[in-house]
């Protein structure tokens, strides 16, 4: 898979650390990532799943919380999709037509 992370001089470890719902367990190996290679990393979710994120992943914060996919899964349960029932005797939404037709 890769070198160890012994091998590798300047990877940081990150074992033990904690980047949102995920805890790092072990080093998981180089992969690559565009042109160069990247360290990836067994972790562990809050929710029991295992799973291997790369350092990019879990360093770059852009406002989401890290996890294995369950903090998606959760907030897309709460979504409604569909169509549903409008029971109202008043306009809720002006219609509108596309010119199209």
């Amino acid at each position: 898979m890769g070198k160890r992370l012994e091998e590798n001089k300047k990877v940081i470890d990150l074992t033990g650390k904690r980047f949102g719902k995920l805890v790092v367990n072990s080093f998981g190996g180089m992969v690559t990532s565009g042109k160069a290679y990247v360290s990836s990393w067994v972790c562990h979710c809050d929710c029991g799943e295992i799973v291997t994120k790369t350092k990019n992943y879990l360093k770059d914060n852009n406002g989401t919380e890290r996890s294995c996919g369950c903090v998606g899964q959760v907030f897309r349960k709460k979504l409604l999709w569909g169509f549903g029932i409008n029971d109202v005797d008043l306009p809720t939404q002006k219609e509108i037509r596309h010119p199209s037709g």
